[in-house]
This record gives structure tokens, C-alpha cells and sequence, in this order.
């Protein structure tokens, strides 16, 4: 086996290298006279970018320029509406109790199963047995056009920060929802 030396590496051509006496060389031989006969500068380029003259190169910037400002609006928007909802002391003048009726109420657990399982347009009678009378009453609303609104709440006595309001028009029950504190 012949030792190459830096000086057989210094020849001309590369099929001049790799014809010299280099055992572990002579297996690059094809592979470089390939490189010889291609010529790089004729072979095209993969680009996964369309063609100018295609029919969808003019409708590709507009399509990313609208994707970067949907993705803007989301992230600078995240945890706001864009809606504006009522101000903060709109809300807070509606839900301040008008009279209190009992001070020492307090809705149970069962007492709240109970109450889920009535259907809403029920009559108000049945769910007074099964709730007695309210913590307090806040100040009538319209929910619908022209139908005043009645509202009560109950404080939960297993979640002390959590309040149930119950909403009646006229003498049907129309439905619930939780106030957190």
C-alpha cells in the first residue's frame, strides 16, 4: 500500500489526484470526474417560492401581509374584548342590593341542586319552596324590551365569596347566574 504525500495532492486536475498512486483515493475517482463533466452553473435551483408570472404571485403578499395583522390583533388583544362592555360603575350601581331581606340566608347545597333542576318560565312559587326568602333584592332591569326584571340574591353558605342571582319576570322564573366576588 502506498503512502500519498501532500505533493501527489498538487497536481493539476482532480482525475490527476485521484490517479495516482492513493489506494483509499481511488474510490472518490467517479465521483470527481462526475464533478468535472457537471457544470452547477446550468442546473436549476428548487425554490418553493412561485414563479412571478404565476397566477398566485400577486395575491401572495397581501395574504401574508393580512396573516401578520390577524396574528398582531390577537396578540396584543389576548384577555380584551373587542366588544367594549358597560363601564365599571354601571355594573356596580346594578348590582348593589335595594333592600335587604334577610340578613342571615344562605343558600346550602342541596338547596342549590334542587334549584338547578327547575326548568326556567316556571312559577316563581315553586322555586320559593325551594329557597325561602332572599338575602336581598337588587334594582329591577330590562332584560327584554318592555318586561321589568326582578333579581335576588342568595350568598352560597359552602362558598362564602360566591352569590347566586336568581332573575324573575313578573311572577316567572327566568333564570340564574353565579356572581363571584
Amino acid at each position: 500500500m502506498a503512502i500519498c504525500s501532500r505533493a501527489d495532492f498538487r497536481r493539476t486536475s482532480p482525475a490527476q489526484v485521484f490517479a495516482a498512486s492513493c489506494p483509499y483515493d481511488k474510490s472518490l475517482e467517479i465521483s470527481l470526474e462526475r464533478l468535472e463533466i457537471l457544470d452547477l452553473k446550468e442546473t436549476p435551483m428548487l425554490s418553493t417560492r412561485p414563479p412571478l408570472d404565476s397566477p398566485t404571485a400577486p395575491l401572495l403578499k397581501p395574504l401574508m401581509a393580512g396573516g401578520a395583522l390577524l396574528l398582531a390583533v390577537v396578540v396584543l388583544g389576548q384577555g380584551q374584548s373587542l366588544i367594549p362592555s358597560r363601564s365599571a360603575s354601571t355594573a356596580a350601581s346594578t348590582e348593589t342590593c335595594e333592600a335587604i331581606i334577610r340578613s342571615d340566608a344562605r343558600l346550602s347545597r342541596d338547596q342549590l341542586a334542587k334549584l338547578l333542576t327547575i326548568p326556567e318560565r316556571d312559577t316563581k312559587e315553586n322555586v320559593r319552596k325551594v329557597v325561602s326568602e332572599p338575602y336581598c333584592r337588587l334594582a329591577p332591569m330590562e332584560v327584554r324590551a318592555g318586561v321589568k326584571a326582578e333579581r335576588e340574591i342568595y350568598p352560597l353558605a359552602f362558598d362564602p365569596n360566591t352569590q347566586l342571582i336568581l332573575l324573575y319576570e313578573g311572577d316567572e322564573y327566568a333564570g340564574y347566574r353565579f356572581k363571584v366576588n
